[in-house]
């Protein structure tokens, strides 16, 4: 009889699983396999039993995956970005004043922001709560295609753009993973990244989004409507789906409103400054 995990692992990824298992959890009982759907989870979320314990919880998880061996995979995170944003350029998929005053931005944070600087860390570098679980004890991290060797403010600021939304959550967050450390440069490095990451995540759910239209028609351009507070609030009561052209329009949008907002804000300016 065949165990869950050879109905659902390639065979050539069969030892790699069970070692993976064996340190993980010192067992290679596996009753079940369930395949994640697109979608945000709360899970992570309603797991504590307050705001301030999931941040500290989760600086804590970000620290120690920071803190595990240099991985030896590397890759641009400049490169990685360009991309991303010349790609949805030529694609002409969506155009306007909004889009026009961010990537005029982001030629300036590009210019500032210590893309070369060498001190790296091992990376899981898509730290959003649909790849986080919570045991009830532990957080533990999922999906880790996309982990390599990177800037450590990258797990930082996606962590904090779906969970940290304001001063206060900000403070407590930093603290806890950078303790005695925290300065004003490393504030304002983290602010930047985390409109870096903003732009990349629009990005990817608008060619998730072109990919997926489907009717192949023109999306609709409209930018007013798309507030990330409350598309975020849709997703996770599941009136939205990211596995849906709808959601993965929307959700981009949403992104997209919330990186020019803060780098419209006074914010932006001083950060720049501190990294000058």
């Amino acid at each position: 009889m065949q165990s869950p995990l050879q109905t659902i692992i390639p065979a050539s990824k069969i030892e790699a699983v069970e070692s993976a298992l064996v340190k993980a959890f010192d067992n290679l009982a596996v009753s079940d396999i369930t395949l994640l759907s697109g979608g945000l989870s709360a899970s992570v979320v309603t797991a504590y039993a307050s705001a301030e314990s999931r941040l500290e919880a989760l600086a804590k998880t970000i620290r120690s995956i920071h803190e595990l061996p240099l991985f030896t995979k590397e890759s641009s995170l400049i490169d990685t970005v360009d991309g991303l944003i010349n790609q949805f350029k030529e694609s002409r998929m969506l155009t306007g004043p909004a889009f026009d005053e961010c990537f005029e931005y982001y030629e300036v944070l590009k210019k500032h922001y210590p893309w070369h600087d060498t001190d790296k860390v091992s990376s899981h570098n898509d730290l959003n709560p649909g790849n986080m679980l919570y045991d009830g004890e532990k957080i533990w991290i999922i999906d880790w295609d996309a982990a390599f060797k990177n800037d450590r403010y990258v797990d930082l600021a996606i962590t904090a753009n779906f969970f940290v939304h304001t001063t206060e959550q900000e403070t407590l967050f930093l603290n806890t993973y950078f303790g005695d450390s925290l300065s004003d440069y490393i504030s304002a490095r983290f602010f930047i990244m985390r409109q870096i990451c903003n732009l990349v995540y629009a990005m990817m759910m608008f060619k998730l989004a072109d990919t997926s239209n489907p009717l192949g028609l023109g999306h609709d351009p409209d930018m007013l409507k798309a507030n990330l507070r409350e598309v975020g609030e849709q997703l996770r009561s599941g009136k939205l789906q990211l596995s849906t052209y709808e959601g993965q329009l929307i959700f981009g949008k949403a992104i997209l409103n919330e990186a020019l907002r803060n780098m419209r804000s006074p914010r932006f300016a001083s950060a720049i400054e501190q990294l000058n």
